[in-house]
């Protein structure tokens, strides 16, 4: 997706205080909200990433298999601070298909994406659901999922919704990428 048409969610202000996303997802709603925040972003300098793809794959390496093993959603964004990446994470209930996510918009940071996982094997969550594609488009940005599988997938607005497949992501050989799915 080229990035200049993507929405910009950013911090670009003076504000010291940054910002926070709240986003409530569940199978039937969307809520999003900017609020201002005070605390700090959990992320040295060394957790800091060269490309989104990097910080994605990061976050979905880190949190798919507990992911998997509690049938536990994971989600959060991928933010620009710079010519750097970091990601933001937040926990779901488990078997609960339900999360409420809160990110923080540091000052100078943009929201530049979104990753999640879908917690323990289910047909139906080797795709992307309704709320997510919804989710995309509204915000104009792609979404990425590590599945149960082990797959890497992404969902860029303006790709068919139909069963919320997305596409696979490769690498710069053009092989798939693979996401742990054991710890």
């Amino acid at each position: 997706m080229n990035s200049r048409n993507r929405k910009k969610i950013s911090n670009r202000g003076n504000d010291a205080r940054g910002s926070r996303l709240c986003v409530a997802l569940s199978v039937l709603t969307i809520a999003f909200l900017v609020l201002p925040w005070s605390y700090g972003l959990a992320q040295t300098e060394e957790n800091r990433y060269a490309t989104e793809i990097a910080a994605v794959i990061a976050a979905s390496n880190l949190y798919n298999p507990t992911s998997i093993v509690e049938d536990r959603e994971y989600m959060g964004a991928v933010l620009r601070d710079g010519d750097r990446y970091l990601y933001t994470v937040s926990a779901g209930q488990q078997r609960r298909d339900k999360i409420t996510v809160k990110i923080e918009i540091r000052p100078g940071c943009e929201l530049i994406a979104l990753w999640h996982t879908h917690g323990a094997p289910a047909s139906e969550r080797k795709y992307f659901s309704k709320v997510d594609t919804r989710l995309a488009e509204k915000l104009q940005i792609p979404f990425y999922l590590a599945d149960f599988t082990g797959l890497l997938k992404i969902f860029e607005p303006g790709m068919p919704r139909g069963l919320g497949k997305g596409r696979k992501v490769l690498d710069n050989s053009g092989d798939v990428i693979r996401i742990k799915v054991k710890g």
